[in-house]
């Protein structure tokens, strides 16, 4: 029989960012996952973005997790001989002089923001229309989420430590001191990093996930060229020579991943307000994000097995969040390290 440290269910973004986190930490892995790239994987647009617009302030934990997520990605690309990571600004084209005031007074009144100050006054008056000027957020960036998962999946193999499989939960044994899988797999811990399925077992219907639809397009935009993530109401993600992604759409409680013209029309009309160049659809995705009501992570233990964790509910943050709660789980479970209350489960299952 097989033997691991962890046994993780689920290699979409967040169990892949676990996966490598275990093995950074010297411990031994075993993953299992369907051999195709989930359809919530491809839509991901592995932005990540320390500055919350709505509030003009820094997202939860942003001081932390954003140069965690940074450094994790360089160091993961050396790991995995591969390139997906690229450090970028997010420039969020202000829709009106209000929205310009309330950056401009953030700025001046609160220190420490992911908001630099000074806005950029129509960078491209070719293909983009931001007669209010430009805010622009540091200290963010994006991953080729495809390429990283693509990447620590031919790892995984390598060291054969991947089944590619739907998981049956049914093959599932749990014992104290641990679990076994189809009399072939043992582990101390499993880790189940399905996403929003994981409330559709048994074992984990507990966990207050709801499916969030997210549709994706892949655009040329003629004449558009910049590094920068472009944000208003729907963001645009360069991909170099005029490609860009555009997203995401949010349909709570929908678990197809047919694409519909709605979102299509919907993301279009988004783009028109600030893009003035000639926009091409390439193609167009959809996938289904585990989110959780008050929009935070799901990390910790089982309430009834102690065998058993999870790592799931990142919503559109994962690939933020995930580097920096991955240690914290791992603290967790091998330190018994409290985890951050705002994302451990027990806030939902403690009496």
């Amino acid at each position: 029989m097989q033997r691991a440290d962890y046994l993780i269910a689920g290699q979409g973004l967040s169990g892949s960012i676990l996966a490598l986190t275990l093995l950074e930490a010297g411990k031994t892995v075993h993953v299992i996952d369907r051999p195709e790239l989930s359809a919530s994987s491809r839509v991901a647009a592995g932005i990540y973005n320390p500055f919350n617009f709505r509030r003009m302030v820094n997202t939860w934990e942003a001081e932390t997790v954003a140069p965690f997520a940074t450094a994790f990605y360089r160091r993961a690309e050396q790991t995995l001989g591969a390139s997906f990571h690229q450090s970028r600004p997010v420039w969020k084209i202000l829709a009106d002089a209000g929205e310009r005031a309330l950056w401009q007074k953030a700025c001046a009144e609160r220190t420490g923001l992911f908001a630099q100050p000074e806005l950029l006054e129509s960078p491209q008056p070719q293909a983009l229309y931001t007669p209010h000027g430009i805010g622009v957020v540091n200290g963010s960036g994006s991953i080729d989420t495809v390429a990283f998962i693509t990447a620590v999946k031919q790892l995984l193999r390598q060291k054969g430590a991947l089944t590619e499989a739907v998981f049956d939960e049914t093959r599932l044994r749990i014992h104290p001191d641990g679990v076994e899988y189809n009399g072939q797999l043992a582990a101390r811990r499993f880790v189940n990093c399905q996403g929003h399925l994981a409330a559709q077992t048994a074992l984990f219907a507990f966990l207050p996930l709801r499916p969030m639809k997210g549709e994706v397009l892949h655009l040329h935009i003629a004449g558009l060229t910049t590094d920068a993530v472009l944000n208003r109401g729907a963001y645009l993600l360069p991909l170099g020579n005029q490609q860009f992604i555009c997203g995401a759409t949010y349909e709570a409680g929908q678990t197809t991943e047919t694409t519909t013209e709605t979102a299509r029309t919907e993301m279009l009309g988004k783009l028109a307000k600030f893009i003035t160049a000639p926009i091409t659809v390439n193609a167009q995705f959809a996938g289904v994000r585990p989110a959780v009501k008050d929009r935070r992570p799901l990390l910790g233990v089982h309430p009834q097995h102690g065998a058993l964790a999870v790592f799931n509910g990142m919503g559109s943050k994962a690939a933020m969040l995930a580097p920096w709660l991955a240690t914290q789980l791992l603290a967790h479970l091998e330190n018994n390290t409290p985890l951050p209350a705002e994302v451990n489960l027990n806030r939902f299952t403690r009496n």
